[in-house]
């Protein structure tokens, strides 16, 4: 039995409701594994403690009054309440979301033309290939020359 195991039994082992044969295997795992048998007496420890507790008994009809109320409890309907504002938090994002997107890409056609005065897209005229030669010393002097085009 590996510690993993032990540890997990060691409980049940202390309160008497192993069965024998796996008892007998924590017990040897015990003989053997000095940490399992470290966390075997404090639990021991532990159980004394309470089992040396004095005892207190419920007052009469402590039991029927707990299940009572545990009935009354279970017998209450469920809210929707909770769900739909859930639901509605939810739909107010997607909303917020959607409008945001349809507004940005009108606004994106109403501000920035698609063809310009000759005909050219927006997307041509971003391009670095829009350089034309240009005097020495200026940007567009470098980019051609970095890139070799000599224009």
């Amino acid at each position: 039995m590996r510690c993993f195991s032990v540890r997990k039994r060691l409980s049940p082992y202390v309160d008497g409701e192993l069965p024998a044969r796996e008892a007998r295997e924590l017990e040897s795992h015990l003989a053997g594994c000095q940490r399992c048998t470290t966390d075997y007496e404090e639990m021991t420890g532990v159980h004394s403690l309470f089992a040396d507790a004095q005892r207190f008994s419920a007052p009469q009809g402590f039991p029927a009054a707990v299940m009572e109320k545990v009935e009354a409890r279970s017998t209450q309907t469920c809210s929707l309440i909770p769900l739909l504002v859930r639901f509605a938090a939810v739909a107010a994002v997607v909303l917020a979301i959607a409008a945001g997107a349809v507004s940005g890409d009108l606004l994106m056609s109403f501000l920035v033309p698609h063809r310009g005065p000759e005909g050219e897209t927006v997307m041509a005229s971003l391009s670095l290939d829009a350089f034309e030669a240009s005097p020495p010393g200026s940007l567009g002097y470098g980019y051609l020359s970095v890139t070799g085009d000599r224009r």
